[in-house]
């Protein structure tokens, strides 16, 4: 690509009106993505109704599922060394309203053996049949063996879902925006104060006929020289037991990545796997994930 989309325009648009200093820690769930579902299309997809634990994403998501669920996964970057795994759940307060709780802990080995932490609470509600909006309320920390990498703070999203949809067959289209820290806070044991660095994404999804979802969206980082491009698609077999995904990521100001997955589901269960490879640069990503349905 060789100039920004129109939704990334507008996603600069924000940042003149938000602006904020992007102290670039907890960066990594955001620019790789954390669920391995939503990887194995590139993490394309902000309005993705089966990706119950996607609040990390998308707050105003889980007002979409209807039912309870907890998730789990683990993800390995091959050439940073990092690791990271999340816990989260989904609760149903009544027709509209629900309630997500979630964990996620980057690890970075080394002489430093860095931990990012994010604990999340998040609420969501249905305002329409087609507009939802969510909050994530998130308590961040580090600690490492070096003193002076320890901090804790308190970061806030806000995400919005509009929901153009057939009510026969479903098919159409889900538009979101999301804007990531926009108000945050970040405390190091040294005494110094900063800000984690704001973000926005916005995405469509189009809901084909025959289980197929097509996906875009866009990604931009506050204060720093990173916009992603993201593109993907799913399709699911068999009546919904198994579903092959693709996508396209690409920093506009540099590198690209390809990215697959797949799940198979059975009764109130499913797993998933994603990998995606750096063109070039043999930098492998593996993301397995498990989802149980309680309700």
């Amino acid at each position: 690509m060789t100039s920004n989309p129109l939704v990334c325009s507008a996603l600069a648009i924000l940042f003149i009106l938000i602006p904020g200093y992007a102290y670039p820690v907890f960066d990594l769930g955001y620019s790789s993505g954390l669920g391995s579902m939503s990887s194995g299309m590139a993490d394309s997809s902000l309005g993705y109704e089966k990706y119950a634990d996607g609040f990390f994403l998308n707050p105003s998501m889980p007002a979409r599922t209807g039912r309870s669920s907890i998730s789990t996964g683990y993800s390995v970057y091959e050439v940073i060394s990092a690791r990271c795994s999340y816990l989260a759940g989904v609760y149903p307060l009544n027709a509209n309203s629900v309630l997500s709780a979630g964990y996620v802990r980057f690890y970075y080995p080394g002489a430093a053996a860095i931990n990012e932490n994010i604990y999340m609470i998040s609420p969501s509600y249905r305002i329409s049949d087609a507009v939802s909006a969510g909050v994530n309320i998130k308590y961040y920390s580090t600690d490492s063996k070096l003193p002076f990498l320890s901090s804790g703070g308190l970061g806030l999203d806000f995400g919005i879902t509009a929901r153009l949809r057939e009510p026969l067959d479903g098919t159409g289209f889900n538009l979101s925006l999301v804007l990531y820290d926009f108000h945050s806070t970040l405390a190091w044991e040294s005494g110094l104060k900063d800000t984690v660095g704001r973000k926005a994404a916005a995405g469509i999804d189009y809901y084909a006929p025959k289980d197929i979802l097509l996906s875009f969206s866009c990604l931009s980082f506050s204060g720093r020289n990173m916009t992603y491009i993201m593109t993907g698609a799913e399709k699911w077999f068999k009546g919904g037991l198994f579903a092959v995904r693709g996508g396209y990521k690409k920093k506009l100001e540099g590198s690209s990545r390809y990215h697959a997955g797949a799940s198979a589901a059975g009764p109130g269960i499913r797993f998933d796997y994603s990998v995606s490879a750096a063109p070039g640069l043999g930098d492998l990503q593996h993301k397995i994930g498990l989802s149980l349905s309680l309700l």
